[in-house]
């Protein structure tokens, strides 16, 4: 639901196709001020700056957004937690490889070109290597864990 245009409606046809008693497992990006990856974020906005009004992707991330979805989608929260994700590379061909690879990045290269995107992931991956060398970025993601209800007023 991280990039869904409409969180609240992907979240609602989750619990509705999700069997009474099973669980639904929604996992997002985790503090942005704890994701070195949302300095890429922000560069890549500044190349092709997303429509008015559109949402900002780990704006689901602030704590109480995702539970609050699923309660409102009639799922009972029972649990969830931060989990430290690192990306790493052995290059910066391997980070492009891999980061071109997905959804939104593919939009920004539509807009502003594979080279000037290139060169903003060059520069941030610059800016965030380890004192070992390391070409990584700490990030945490999380994930939220809820029930749908077997009958109205059980968990």
């Amino acid at each position: 639901i991280q990039y869904a245009a409409e969180p609240a409606a992907a979240v609602a046809q989750l619990a509705r196709v999700c069997r009474p008693g099973g669980t639904v497992a929604i996992g997002v990006w985790g503090d942005p001020a704890r994701c070195e990856t949302e300095a890429l974020f922000a560069r890549l906005r500044s190349l092709a700056p997303p429509p008015p009004g559109t949402p900002a992707p780990l704006g689901i991330s602030d704590a109480g957004v995702v539970e609050s979805l699923l309660e409102k989608a009639g799922l009972a929260v029972t649990g969830g937690e931060e989990v430290p994700a690192s990306l790493s590379y052995d290059d910066h061909e391997q980070a492009w490889t891999a980061h071109a690879s997905a959804g939104p990045l593919q939009k920004v290269i539509e807009i502003a070109g594979a080279e000037a995107v290139r060169q903003v992931m060059h520069d941030v991956l610059e800016a965030d290597r380890k004192p070992d060398g390391e070409l990584r970025q700490d990030n945490v993601f999380r994930y939220v864990l809820a029930v749908k209800q077997t009958q109205p007023g059980s968990a």
